[in-house]
This record gives C-alpha cells, structure tokens and sequence, in this order.
C-alpha cells in the first residue's frame, strides 16, 4: 500500500513573515509612483492605530485590501512584478524563527508544502520563489 504524502499549510502573514506582505508591495507601489504618495500614509496610519488599538485587525485588514483595490486599477503587471521583487529582496529575512525551525523540520520529513495569503498572488509568488520555495502557494487575485 502507497504511503501517503503528510502535508502543512502554512499562513504567511503573521506567521512566516514578520509583518504583512501586502502592506510592504502598497508602500513600494507608493515609492514608485506607481501609487501615489498619500497611500503610504494612509497605510502608516492604519497600521498605526492597529497596533495602537485605535483600530482592529480587521480594520487595519480591511483598509489595504480597500487601498489596493482603488489604486491596482490600470497598473502594469510588470510594475506590480518589480515592486514584489524589490519588496521581498528587502524584506525576505524577517521572519519569525520558530516558523523557520518548523518548516526546517517539516521539509525534513517530506512534508508537502504549502502557503496561502490574503496578500497579492504576485509578491506571494516572488517570496515563495525567493524565500520559502515551497511546493505550492495561494494568494488574492485583484
């Protein structure tokens, strides 16, 4: 009898990587001109008031998905792209330890891996490329 493959589904935001990918590509998008400037304050503040608790999670949540939503509008893939490679260069690093160590142990017994985010499919393909290369990933498509 076939031995069946374990699996492990792993969330990147909050739990691989130290902060939220989206967040890191709409604040690129910003330095860019891609988006324009007054996007990166808009995020610093909800973040802020998250961390704060000014605001909720879901709040803080809520407003960058409504964020990328108005302003993904008539941008280029391959600007999108750009930005993705460029955050997760950056960023690839942060993350948190005890999930490295799992995904370590993981990899180790064969484990299929597999990542799912609510942050756009494009940064979520390049850090899984760069970084986790695991063997599927999930994102939003906008």
């Amino acid at each position: 009898m076939k031995e069946k493959q374990k699996i492990a589904i792993f969330d990147i935001d909050g739990t691989i990587f130290r902060k939220n990918l989206q967040f890191e590509l709409i604040n690129e998008l910003s330095w860019m001109n891609i988006f324009p400037r007054k996007v990166r304050d808009q995020i610093v503040t909800l973040y802020t008031n998250w961390l704060e608790h000014k605001g909720t999670y879901e709040q803080y949540r809520a407003g960058l998905v409504e964020l990328y939503e108005k302003y993904i509008r008539g941008c280029k893939l391959c600007d999108v792209q750009r930005a993705s490679k460029m955050v997760v260069e950056f960023h690839q690093d942060r993350t948190y330890i005890f999930a490295e160590d799992v995904i370590k142990k993981l990899r180790s017994e064969n484990y299929h891996l597999i990542a799912i985010s609510g942050s756009p499919v494009e940064i979520v393909k390049e850090y899984n490329k760069s970084h986790l290369k695991f063997d599927a990933v999930f994102g939003s498509v906008y």
